[in-house]
């Protein structure tokens, strides 16, 4: 993750990895974060409008929105809905599997690449 580009969410993926072991409840709730951040980012950078209701603006609306813009994969979407479902779970049940967490993890790695892939241009190099 590009960490001038994007802090926060390499901010929440350190501190995810960090606790993958220690907390994983920790974890699954830094993942939620990232997911949420990430929809967030998605739906400005496309110019997608932002709800205008505040329940509107939960996770699970922002993630339907881009859904129907049809501009990110569903494979995307879905890693994200998982990451959003299972951080729910942490927050409000406790929910703390490690073996969870560890895939969850590797599943943001994954939109991270996607996220790089697809909204990151470098600069071109300077001879």
């Amino acid at each position: 993750m590009d960490e001038t580009k994007w802090p926060l969410l390499t901010e929440l993926g350190s501190s995810a990895e960090e606790n993958v072991n220690r907390d994983p409840n920790i974890t699954l709730i830094k993942l939620r974060l990232f997911g949420g951040k990430i929809a967030i980012f998605i739906m400005t950078e496309e110019g997608l409008p932002e709800p205008e209701q505040f329940e509107d603006r939960r996770p699970q609306v922002r993630l339907q929105k881009i859904r129907e813009s049809k501009l990110v994969p569903e494979e995307i979407i879905s890693k994200l809905h998982t990451l959003r479902m299972v951080g729910n779970k942490a927050v409000h049940e406790n929910y703390s599997d490690p073996d969870h967490a560890y895939y969850l993890l590797l599943k943001a790695f994954e939109i991270g690449i996607w996220l790089m892939q697809t909204y990151f241009i470098p600069a071109p190099p300077v001879f």
